[in-house]
């Protein structure tokens, strides 16, 4: 299934301080804007119910701020790009609290079992899986790491649903669209399949530099 994704983390540190050097003196496009846009939160955004007010008081003032700066000079720079535009138009959907879903892991349907199972436990039921896709930026960025997930597989063995823990905002994208091709063995508790919520790593890792080879 087409899992959806919950807001679990904020941008590192590290990322949103060159996020601000981008916005004060950047002039590396895509750059500017690339990091721009994943500073601005997708329509498609998704909250567990319970950490609302949480994740809404740090998604606004400071990102927001930053995200927008990031965007005009993103204009400034490429002008004609009709992208800067449309994420300007999503962050202030974003600002007024358009887009977002208010949506947890729901409990589980009438007759149907849920059960919780550790990530390495879990792993062995794992029959297929995908290696991420590098996004160039992160590759050109030389940023590797894990990009974790508490996710809700179906009776079935599909991802139904992701939460993201934490990982780098520059990785997420690629690490969920990975993971939603994830398929495991269904699994069987009293001859009846059922749900299980576990914890996923999606790793990125780069080769050395060729000078330390």
């Amino acid at each position: 299934g087409s899992g959806s994704v919950v807001l679990g983390g904020q941008p590192e540190p590290a990322f949103v301080e060159m996020a601000r050097r981008l916005a004060d003196s950047g002039t590396e496009m895509p750059l500017v804007g690339a990091v721009g846009e994943v500073m601005t939160p997708p329509d498609s955004l998704t909250v567990p119910s319970e950490k609302v007010a949480e994740a809404a008081s740090k998604l606004r003032a400071a990102r927001f701020q930053l995200a927008e700066k990031l965007l005009r000079r993103a204009e400034e720079l490429d002008p004609e790009n009709p992208r800067w535009k449309r994420a300007m138009e999503r962050l202030e959907r974003a600002k007024t609290g358009g887009g977002v879903t208010i949506e947890a892991f729901s409990a589980a349907e009438p007759g149907t079992k849920r059960i919780t199972v550790g990530g390495n436990v879990q792993a062995f039921k794992l029959v297929k899986s995908v290696e991420p896709v590098y996004p160039p930026l992160a590759r050109q960025a030389r940023i590797q790491g894990a990009v974790r997930f508490t996710v809700l597989i179906d009776k079935a063995g599909s991802i139904a649903k992701m939460r993201l823990i934490s990982g780098h905002p520059l990785l997420v994208q690629a690490a969920q669209e990975a993971l939603q091709q994830y398929e495991y063995k269904p699994t069987i508790l009293g001859g009846e399949p059922v749900e299980v919520v576990t914890q996923v790593d999606v790793h990125f890792t780069l080769s050395p530099p060729a000078e330390f080879r």
